[in-house]
């Protein structure tokens, strides 16, 4: 991953030459990427970043906040685009001004726990006033607090990134979200007390990872699975699928990464499992299948588990 060095940070120098720092022809800072630069201790609101009114791109990830509050008077920089404020070790509450933020297209808040808790007031006025979100990746987030048909009600059908891994969604999933034009990425795994169904049709044509392991979605696989020929990565692991495999999904060919395990699917499995020639991993088990193993699956040279 490539990181800043903020050793070549030194008074009396252009701050525009500084590693990370990107100015406009004005000489105003407009992005920032400081991800990996080994930051540490508390972010207070005091921090001269907040007086940056021109900065479009914000990047912090992987630095250590020590469980500081995410400042409220980042709704001072009102010109953020691009805010990535991922593993972070951030804590507690959203705040609500993150909401100001409307010309917001992509927002990452991702952590390994669910340390920094969303608000439903906040969410609601965020979606409403930043109706142009292409990535919204807050996995790892206690959205716990929000219900599940208030959590979509609001997001635009610019979406391209949806993640919401391990974030404590509970209810039922809205599955016109899988129709969204320009969906590419759907991961909500690890969500166990998310339930929900595939559609019978209209998925979105542009999905390339659909990640659904460890959830309650249920249901049979639809046959319409195969219109989404983009798709590289199927996760429905540990589900509570169960069913025959329909023959669409066999002329998925842009399939890397199969993930049916642990679920109920039953009858068996097509010697048309040799047209995923680019599989790496492919896991089966801990289903009903019946009958013998296809020897076609040697065909497959790419695989590796």
């Amino acid at each position: 991953m490539p990181y800043s060095n903020i050793s070549t940070w030194k008074n009396g120098t252009n701050c525009c030459l500084w590693d990370g720092v990107t100015c406009n022809p004005l000489g105003h800072v407009i992005g920032l990427n400081l991800n990996c630069s080994w930051l540490h201790g508390k972010l207070l609101p005091s921090n001269s970043l907040f007086q940056l009114s021109h900065l479009q791109t914000l990047d912090l990830s992987f630095n250590d906040f020590q469980g500081s509050q995410i400042p409220p008077n980042i709704s001072q920089l009102v010109s953020l685009t691009h805010l990535s404020l991922s593993f972070c070790n951030f804590s507690g509450e959203v705040p609500s001004q993150i909401s100001h933020l409307h010309k917001l297209v992509s927002l990452h808040l991702k952590e390994d726990l669910n340390y920094l808790v969303l608000q439903e007031k906040t969410w609601e006025r965020l979606t409403r006033n930043a109706t142009h979100i292409k990535d919204l990746l807050l996995s790892g987030m206690d959205t716990s607090l929000i219900p599940l048909s208030h959590l979509f009600k609001n997001l635009s059908s610019s979406l391209v990134s949806l993640e919401l891994s391990n974030a404590g969604l509970q209810g039922n999933f809205d599955e016109n979200i899988f129709s969204f034009p320009h969906l590419q990425e759907i991961d909500l795994h690890e969500n166990p007390d998310l339930a929900g169904y595939l559609p019978e049709s209209n998925w979105s044509n542009s999905i390339r990872v659909l990640s659904l392991g460890n959830t309650s979605f249920t249901g049979k696989l639809p046959h319409s699975i195969g219109d989404m020929k983009s798709l590289n990565v199927l996760d429905l692991s540990s589900c509570q699928f169960f069913g025959e495999i329909p023959p669409s999904l066999w002329n998925l060919t842009q399939l890397y990464l199969l993930e049916l395990s642990s679920n109920n699917f039953s009858g068996q499995i097509s010697s048309s499992l040799s047209n995923l020639q680019d599989l790496i991993l492919l896991d089966l088990s801990s289903n009903n299948f019946s009958g013998q193993f296809p020897y076609s699956v040697s065909d497959l040279k790419d695989l590796t588990f």
